[in-house]
């Protein structure tokens, strides 16, 4: 039986977390394979009773993780899984790390020159150290690739994310009814949904803006649900110039129930990014029987295939005439 040590420090985090939580829940049942955990003992222990857990909660890409990581514990495993890019640099036994997206180095404009040479540097002692790489898309390793040379190609194996079972179709329409009066979105109003986060390369500017070209948005609610967009300064500075504030709601980070419920009341799931190393969201709201419009950037072609359809991430005309063709006449309001 195999021995392996995962750190799960980020678990319940979006992306990374739901990547982590797969593969812990994949490994427990598998008769070939004893796992145990690093992160919060106390919060893991909850969730998995029946888990070796070892203590550990140090601060993501910070010295301390590197420092104070638990390699002599380590060392009594046969391998060591680390679901991100930031490997226990001093470490050198068998170990796997993940690298889920190269978008620090794609886009270094959107973030701090120290963050741009810490992944840098990173991935590629991943690629050294690692015995074994796993990325969430061909995208991504044909990224890594053509980024940090083709000699790296045994190692790399792709292995997609899945979609959490919680996600599926609601028929209660009192339900239904009921979401739309927790959030505080008219019952009449048509939804156009987005799922993420404030990073510029989401690409909220051109769905805020074929939200405004319009000719009905005054019958619809663009509803952002994710972290930190009364933060993103650009964005709310666009928001006011197009007098919008009215019809934009935002319902911050919710729970995986109130996400599915979501996604159930959404006439519509726009997913307009520039950049994603695999992107669960639409694939989310597909599960919850969600007509999707995604840009046709990156990874997001091969994740969804001909489920969705597409524009480029820049054409707000024709995001325009995809959010009219779904939220004009297809899906009835719920009345």
């Amino acid at each position: 039986m195999k021995k392996i040590l995962i750190d799960a420090r980020m678990h319940d985090m979006s992306g990374i977390g739901t990547f982590t939580r797969h593969l812990i829940e994949e490994w427990i049942i598998d008769e070939d394979k004893e796992i145990a955990l690093l992160g919060d003992k106390l919060v893991l222990e909850k969730l998995y009773p029946n888990i070796k857990i070892y203590n550990y909660d140090e601060k993501i890409y910070s010295i301390s993780e590197q420092l104070r990581f638990p390699y002599k514990i380590a060392k009594e495993y046969d391998e060591l899984f680390i679901p991100h890019y930031n490997i226990p640099l001093f470490y050198f036994g068998k170990m796997t790390s993940t690298i889920h997206d190269l978008i620090h180095l794609k886009f270094p404009e959107y973030f701090s020159k120290l963050a741009f040479l810490y992944a840098k540097f990173m991935i590629k002692m991943n690629l050294i150290k690692s015995n074994r790489l796993v990325t969430v898309s061909n995208f991504t390793k044909n990224d890594i690739l053509k980024t940090f040379g083709y000699k790296y190609e045994n190692k790399i194996e792709v292995r997609y994310n899945k979609v959490d079972k919680i996600f599926r179709k609601i028929d209660d329409k009192e339900a239904l009814i009921n979401g739309k009066i927790k959030f505080d979105i008219p019952i009449e109003k048509k939804i156009i949904l987005f799922v993420g986060n404030k990073k510029p390369h989401k690409n909220l500017e051109t769905l805020i803006r074929a939200f405004g070209e319009l000719d009905n948005y005054k019958d619809m609610r663009l509803v952002l649900t994710g972290e930190g967009f009364k933060t993103y300064i650009k964005l709310e500075e666009l928001v006011e110039k197009l007098n919008l504030n009215e019809f934009i709601i935002h319902t911050g980070k919710v729970s995986q129930e109130d996400l599915v419920l979501l996604y159930n009341i959404a006439d519509l799931f726009v997913f307009p990014s520039f950049y994603e190393g695999f992107g669960i969201p639409p694939l989310e709201a597909l599960a919850c029987g969600t007509p999707t419009v995604c840009s046709n950037s990156a990874s997001i072609p091969e994740v969804c295939g001909d489920r969705v359809e597409y524009f480029k991430p820049n054409d707000i005309l024709l995001l325009k005439k995809l959010i009219e063709k779904y939220c004009v006449n297809q899906r009835e309001l719920i009345r």
